[in-house]
């Protein structure tokens, strides 16, 4: 039941990124990309500021993201101007994460790793002898 948990969380993530990327418009997807690197990195156990390494190249973020570079570099800008998110080099600032939630619809639940509270303290099913 682990296993297919795992699969399951995976699944849902999938979607939910492409849902972000299909559905939002730039702001939102940048956003969401943002607080969810953020929020990865804390459930690490890793202490975590609000500014953080993002090694990723404007392109590769594009990529990513489905935007053109151009689209991602006038996005930040904006982004910035709003007292948002400020992005340097290789490191990201979320400036305001309540607004950055609110225009990602970001919710880190659905990033847990915890399982399913009605299957904690089972015991595992028991295969019949043979």
């Amino acid at each position: 039941m682990s296993l297919q948990a795992a699969t399951a969380r995976q699944q849902r993530n999938i979607t939910q990124r492409l849902v972000n990327v299909l559905g939002n418009d730039a702001c939102s997807r940048i956003a969401h990309f943002a607080l969810e690197i953020h929020h990865r990195l804390a459930g690490t156990g890793m202490e975590v500021s609000n500014r953080f390494t993002l090694p990723l190249t404007q392109r590769r973020l594009s990529q990513l993201l489905g935007m053109s570079e151009v689209h991602v570099s006038r996005t930040l800008s904006e982004l910035a101007e709003r007292r948002l998110v400020l992005r340097q080099r290789q490191s990201i600032d979320i400036l305001d994460f309540e607004e950055l939630a609110r225009i990602a619809n970001f919710r880190p639940e659905r990033f847990s790793d915890t399982l399913n509270p009605a299957f904690v303290g089972r015991e595992p099913p028991t295969s019949p002898d043979l």
